[in-house]
């Protein structure tokens, strides 16, 4: 898309200027760039699949262990590790009860800082049978030991729904 393209190359043009990118081409880098914020994406909708399937042993690999949250069960609170979000996937539905849901990231926004940390910003559309909620979103990933894995997140639920 052009505007993530825009961006990767105003991206490239900050790290060049910096002094944090000693090549004039730039081209690898955007390319390098956008994947990056694809794959984040992606692996922040994995992420939300295996909250939707209770699947807390995937949850597991794609978080750090010392996982930070500000969330509305958390009433305030900054959440450290799993164990707090432990408790819901144990909360298991009876699966001939359980409704089907639809989770969808809408308006995706990645921003790079730098080539270990990935910011991803979106508004979450949930569908539960007839009910839609929303919820806005932001998740911070980090690439540690050359592996990215989710080390923070800020869930905002606005009071509406249709």
């Amino acid at each position: 898309n052009n505007r993530s393209h825009r961006n990767a190359r105003i991206f490239v043009s900050f790290l060049f200027v910096s002094g944090l990118l000693n090549t004039m081409d730039h081209s690898d880098a955007i390319v390098s760039t956008t994947t990056t914020s694809n794959m984040l994406i992606k692996m922040t909708q994995e992420l939300l699949d295996s909250i939707s399937n209770q699947n807390f042993i995937r949850y597991q690999e794609l978080c750090h262990p010392t996982l930070t949250a500000f969330e509305p069960e958390a009433c305030g609170h900054l959440i450290h590790g799993l164990k707090f979000h432990k408790h819901y996937f144990d909360m298991k539905t009876n699966p001939a009860t359980k409704p089907q849901v639809n989770v969808t990231i809408v308006n995706p926004h990645v921003r790079l800082c730098g080539p270990d940390v990935g910011i991803v910003s979106y508004v979450r559309v949930i569908q539960r049978d007839f009910k839609t909620v929303r919820t806005e979103e932001t998740r911070v990933w980090q690439r540690v030991e050359g592996k990215w894995a989710h080390v923070h997140f800020h869930r905002s639920q606005p009071n509406n729904s249709y």
